[in-house]
């Protein structure tokens, strides 16, 4: 997870002339906002919260929630929450002791893009997978069936949840459908990837192995969120999308698990071990307003259609 950079310290007095330092922090997940935190080395109280001398007390204060998170850091360097606004997203943040120094960390994905299962999908340049591949992205549904998750404009290509259960894989015209040893759940956030090497493509559910099929068709996909259906009502993915990233390299299972990472919930791709084989990364919020979804390593970013401002949404798979 990113470490949030310090943009300003200033010391000022208390009421009872204590030294109180404010630390300010851009905050990781909502550009452009400052995350304040104020330090008293001896507080006598915070909200009422009584301390010991010796503890360190901070404040978070939130220039767009309005909001606080009040915790302690003892001699041990344990942190102690003491109390948070109820505005305050206080889950998404973490926060070590190290060194004597205190440093915060925001999640490296912290905003998504939800889908609303009728209108709304994306578009972009279509990518040529025709050799090893890896794809790899973030989902919630909230429909138990018909999820398209990558495809194109026209019925040729897609991949899509057919069921909870089961995958279809239309490359080039030609469709598999495969059924999963495990069930993907609605309302609930897991990492859904595809790796091909050679003819064996596998599907993962988290880093869980749940189906494979031999597949060698080029797969070519220029959107999320939509299946074309030969002049049909198309299908439209309802449910949330994060962490989109695309491999020129067919990963193995110990690198499945590397994306996944050990408090399930997506990394920084730039520090997978196969980071050179990265050829496409949508964040699907932090780095985007609604007009495009940014691709930070191919620079194919994606057209969001029929989709409005609140459809990035501070609901994520981190």
């Amino acid at each position: 997870m990113p470490e949030t950079k310090l943009i300003s310290t200033t010391t000022t007095k208390t009421v009872d002339g204590s030294d109180i330092t404010i630390y300010s922090f851009y905050d990781p997940k909502d550009t452009g906002h400052l995350l304040s935190a104020l330090i008293a080395d001896i507080p006598e109280t915070i909200d009422g919260a009584a301390f010991i001398e010796g503890e360190l007390a901070m404040r978070f204060q939130h220039t767009n929630y309005a909001a606080h998170l009040d915790f302690i850091v003892n001699g041990d360097g344990e942190l102690l929450v003491i109390s948070h606004d109820s505005a305050f997203p206080a889950n998404i943040y973490s926060i070590e002791q190290l060194t004597g120094e205190l440093q915060i960390y925001g999640p490296y994905s912290s905003q998504s893009l939800v889908f609303d299962g009728i209108l709304k999908y994306c578009t972009y340049t279509p990518i040529v997978l025709a050799g090893d591949f890896t794809l790899s992205m973030w989902i919630k549904p909230t429909l138990s069936n018909n999820n398209p998750l990558w495809g194109e404009v026209g019925n040729s290509h897609w991949t899509r949840l057919t069921t909870l259960s089961s995958v279809t894989l239309k490359w080039n015209v030609a469709t598999t459908l495969v059924a999963l040893g495990q069930s993907f759940v609605l309302g609930e956030w897991e990492m859904f990837t595809i790796t091909r090497i050679g003819s064996a493509v596998k599907i993962y559910k988290g880093d869980t192995e749940v189906g494979s099929v031999t597949k060698s068709d080029t797969f070519t996909p220029n959107t999320f969120g939509i299946k074309n259906r030969d002049g049909a009502t198309p299908n439209y993915h309802s449910g949330n999308m994060d962490a989109v990233t695309i491999w020129n390299s067919g990963f193995v299972p110990a690198e499945v698990t590397e994306l996944k990472g050990p408090d399930n919930r997506p990394i920084d791709p730039n520090t997978h071990s196969k980071v050179a084989n990265l050829t496409n990364h949508w964040r699907m919020g932090e780095d985007d307003d609604i007009s495009s979804i940014t691709d930070l390593v191919g620079s194919n970013h994606a057209t969001p259609v029929n989709m409005l401002a609140t459809d990035i949404v501070y609901d994520t798979a981190a």
